[in-house]
């Protein structure tokens, strides 16, 4: 159903009516320092870096978040990109991408210099379980649509 903009203010300014003049603190309303007692104090979601021992604060050192900040003095760029640098467009990596940044060099090097050639061969495989030619192994590569 499409619903008017009418329609949607018409129950939010009642829903909120209703919620004021519900006496005390309803579900609906958020939680905060108002509606609880003194102890109570929701926070902003940050842990805490000790715990209150009566009237003073136990700091613990390890709780404390230590920044690192590299020096930047010298240092040439600045933070404002412009929105006229033009768009890089780069088509997405693929695993062969990856395979020839990172290993084809090392793999064309090691063939060169014939250490493959010392690995022994795969075993032969005579028709039996596991081969090509058993015809439990083949894939059907024809799609077929199942009589009904």
């Amino acid at each position: 159903p499409n619903r008017s903009v009418f329609y949607e203010m018409a129950t939010s300014l009642l829903g909120r009516v209703c919620r004021g003049l519900s006496r005390g603190h309803d579900r609906r309303r958020p939680w905060n320092s108002k509606y609880g007692n003194k102890q109570f104090n929701k926070g902003r979601g940050v842990k805490a870096t000790g715990f209150n021992i009566g009237k003073h604060f136990k700091l613990i050192p390890e709780k404390v978040p230590e920044l690192i900040v590299p020096d930047l003095s010298g240092f040439q760029l600045k933070p404002y990109v412009s929105l006229k640098v033009p768009e890089i467009v780069e088509d997405p990596l693929t695993s062969r991408d990856l395979f020839e940044m990172f290993y084809a060099s090392q793999v064309e090097s090691d063939f060169n210099a014939g250490r493959y050639d010392t690995l022994p061969p795969p075993p032969p495989t005579e028709g039996g379980e596991g081969s090509l030619d058993d015809p439990s192994n083949r894939v059907n590569t024809q799609t077929s649509i199942p009589q009904t």
